[in-house]
């Protein structure tokens, strides 16, 4: 590094005001500014790597217990309810039945409408069609948003940039069949499971992610369902008559 420096600065002496500087403590501090943000990021990585790696064994080493004494945590929080046994059981299927319609429902959806949009996407020669697929396929889980956030603007840059046939493809393909089989499919797959209101599973998404980050999408609406479940108790156990009221619609 020293013979490069004396050379730069043989070249630099004939312009009296640059040759003054200090080469060599420039070099110094821009390789320790250099060596230091790197040695930051990689402690951050590092970091962030042993997190995900404790996090994942701990959820494994969880779920093995859950998978082994479910029955008997499940058998005990029955017991804990104040309801009777018909009452119960009710809650619980009442229970069982948000969590399925919600959470499998807004999973199975997002996959559905991520496969065909990047499908779309490929077809009509859009780079990236996978990872636009996936930003799609994550928008259908957010309520009021969706996949028109994806498509719409991709085909009006297509129609824009002269590929007439296939931004009128992406905005009729997409408007029609990747917005509309929420609308076909869910009632078929899901028939008869109670799903939460737009509204309410909008709010729930929203709190989970402001409470717990990018995985309150999916712990939001849990602990949503979890919320409606405690209300049923109070409902039946103040009106031992009534039968189930739907709250999520």
């Amino acid at each position: 590094m020293t013979p490069l420096l004396d050379n730069i600065k043989r070249k630099l002496a004939a312009y009296p005001g640059i040759g003054n500087f200090d080469l060599e403590m420039i070099t110094k501090n821009l390789i320790s500014a250099v060596t230091g943000a790197i040695s930051a990021k990689a402690t951050t990585i590092i970091s962030n790597i042993t997190k995900t790696v404790f996090q994942f064994f701990l959820t494994i080493f969880t779920m093995f217990f859950f998978f082994r004494d479910g029955e008997k945590l499940m058998k005990y929080l029955k017991r804990l309810v104040p309801l009777g046994t018909e009452q119960v059981g009710t809650t619980f299927v009442y229970l069982k039945e948000v969590i399925e319609g919600t959470m499998y429902g807004g999973v199975v959806m997002a996959l559905i409408q991520g496969i065909l949009g990047g499908l779309l996407f490929a077809i009509v020669g859009i780079n990236s069609a996978i990872f636009w697929g996936a930003v799609m396929g994550f928008l259908s889980l957010l309520p009021v948003l969706g996949p028109f956030l994806i498509y719409i603007p991709a085909g009006i840059i297509l129609i824009m940039s002269g590929s007439l046939t296939q931004g009128i493809i992406v905005l009729i393909f997409g408007t029609l069949i990747i917005s509309q089989v929420d609308n076909f499919v869910r009632p078929l797959l899901f028939r008869g499971k109670m799903q939460m209101h737009t509204l309410l599973i909008f709010f729930s998404i929203m709190g989970g992610v402001a409470m717990f980050g990018l995985v309150g999408i999916v712990l939001g609406p849990l602990v949503t369902a979890i919320f409606l479940f405690i209300l049923k108790i109070f409902e039946l156990k103040i009106h031992p008559e009534s039968k189930v009221v739907d709250y999520t619609t």
